[in-house]
């Protein structure tokens, strides 16, 4: 696989990563 592709996945990985993480904070504090 081209590296290209792999840092866009890299990429997408960590925002779905930050938006849980997000999530549950809100759950926790809420």
């Amino acid at each position: 696989m081209p590296k290209e592709i792999i840092q866009q996945m890299r990429k997408q990985m960590e925002k779905i990563l930050e938006s849980t993480a997000k999530e549950f904070s809100n759950i926790r504090t809420g």
